[in-house]
């Protein structure tokens, strides 16, 4: 019982960070539209993009630590766990002396990459240059940052995710006040976050963990052998990634220009919160699925899978089909002088396929946490391949437009994770394929009734300003995961979240 009300503890105070998030982005991303412009703006979450590709060099080492430790301290073995710790360290550092002059040599070639206007290049820059150190950085505190999923203290994550939000806030008024606006200015905060990060994953790590520390002697080779190995196909899983999902701001970019790029960066700002919530979610439901993995029997294990799925569908599907209908007047709302109809098309589309990550997104990380992940891995990577060659081919030689790249990406996508993730899932745990279809299928014949309820719902209301899109939203969110709630699960599992609520 404790355990689950950890995982309370952990889902509202990791729901109480991402709407602190939320509302800090909310308000800093206008205000630096306006004050930068749409075009410079757009550089930002490229950039963001560019520290994804480069991450993946370092995922071999990274994606499976947390899990190697978990399992070895929750056996007993805490000696082998102190070795992947201090090990993990001492790697990640040379790989951060490794990347820098590379790095370097690309920060200043950068305007031969993206298609940038002259007069922002060394702005650019600047900005790749800061962004690229602050990854460096947290590359440092990667190993400290394992100590919260160890102990099951997400809250205390949270809570730190809430001060990172605050100093931010704190930074771009001060650096706004006090300076002319400028781009520059995301990667300096960029940059001071993730030395705070270092410093604040480090104070958990010496708080949860104690008998952790660095040290020379617990080096060894061989566990970085098996962090590469365990961690080779989450690269492949990586790259599949970036192919699929994280190359249509560079691809947009260079082939429709800097403006269009702009506009796709905007209408990305509902998924990217989406996906926050969906990850955020998962990150709290995923540490628990391990320490049972670790600890009880199969079956046990599967029963665990199916509920954290049911939760993390729960609490996504309805928040995103009310952005799908309302989301014309949110950018209305948010972006009075930039709105156009090609905001809301393309939030629509990039919209869709959450519905079904909300479904895949526990069931896809127990691959990684029984340590198969070479099967979803391979067919990853050659569904991104797919996408990049289908949406090059139709710029290039058919018609260029600023859908195509996203309504490519959607399709691609809902048939990795609506068919190929579920499937071979089941057959990594050898039960039968269709075990995690039932929530699945559950979930998606209520978004259909829902989403035809908003819709005809919509037309008797009047929305104008954000008190009546938040008033409705919340409305018809309260309704929907009430109904969402008893449509999903069954009496027993109701009266436990209930019964976890109340305690």
């Amino acid at each position: 019982m404790m355990d689950k009300k950890q995982l309370i503890i952990n889902l509202a105070s990791n729901i109480v960070a991402f709407s602190s998030s939320f509302i800090i982005s909310f308000i800093l991303t206008p205000y630096l539209i306006n004050h930068i412009g749409k075009e410079a703006y757009s550089f930002y979450p490229i950039s963001n993009n560019f520290v994804g590709y480069i991450a993946i060099i370092t995922i071999a080492l990274n994606s499976m630590l947390a899990r190697f430790i978990s399992i070895n301290y929750n056996c007993g073995d805490y000696n082998k766990a102190k070795m992947f710790f201090s090990s993990s360290f001492y790697s990640n550092v040379i790989v951060v002396l490794l990347l820098f002059v590379p790095m370097l040599i690309f920060v200043l070639n950068i305007d031969y990459v993206l298609n940038i206007p002259e007069a922002l290049v060394d702005n650019i820059q600047a900005l790749f240059f800061l962004v690229f150190f602050s990854l460096l950085v947290d590359l440092v505190s990667t190993v400290f940052g394992v100590a919260t999923f160890v102990k099951n203290r997400l809250d205390l994550r949270a809570l730190f995710e809430i001060l990172k939000g605050i100093l931010k806030v704190i930074l771009f008024i001060v650096l706004f006040y006090f300076f002319d606006a400028s781009i520059i200015f995301v990667g300096i905060v960029s940059v001071c976050v993730s030395i705070f990060n270092l410093f604040i994953q480090y104070s958990f790590s010496r708080k949860l963990m104690p008998e952790f520390i660095i040290s020379r002697s617990n080096f060894d080779f061989d566990i970085i052998k098996i962090l590469l190995s365990s961690g080779f196909w989450n690269v492949i899983n990586a790259l599949g990634v970036s192919l699929l999902l994280g190359m249509a701001l560079f691809l947009t970019n260079r082939y429709l220009g800097p403006s269009a790029s702009g506009d796709l960066s905007l209408a990305m700002m509902l998924p990217a919160f989406i996906t926050t919530i969906i990850s955020m979610m998962a990150s709290v439901l995923i540490p628990r699925m391990t320490k049972i993995y670790a600890t009880n029997s199969l079956s046990d294990f599967i029963s665990e899978v199916v509920f954290s799925q049911k939760i993390l569908t729960m609490f996504t599907t309805v928040p995103i089909l009310i952005l799908i209908v309302f989301s014309d007047y949110f950018f209305k709302l948010w972006l009075p002088n930039d709105y156009s109809i090609v905001l809301t098309q393309l939030s629509m589309i990039l919209l869709i396929p959450l519905i079904i990550h909300g479904n895949m997104w526990c069931i896809y990380s127990v691959n990684m946490v029984v340590n198969k992940v070479k099967k979803l891995s391979i067919i990853l990577l050659g569904f991104g391949i797919i996408n990049i060659f289908f949406c090059v081919i139709w710029l290039d030689f058919l018609y260029k437009s600023y859908l195509v790249i996203p309504i490519i990406s959607v399709v691609i996508n809902l048939i990795y994770y609506l068919i190929v993730v579920p499937m071979c899932t089941a057959n990594n745990l050898g039960v039968k394929n269709n075990i995690f279809y039932k929530p699945i299928l559950k979930s998606l014949f209520f978004s259909i009734i829902f989403i035809v309820f908003l819709l005809y719902a919509r037309g008797y209301l009047l929305i104008d300003s954000w008190f009546s899109l938040f008033f409705y939203s919340i409305c018809f969110g309260c309704l929907g995961l009430i109904a969402h709630l008893f449509f999903l699960l069954n009496k027993e599992e109701c009266f436990n979240i209930l019964k976890l609520i109340k305690r």
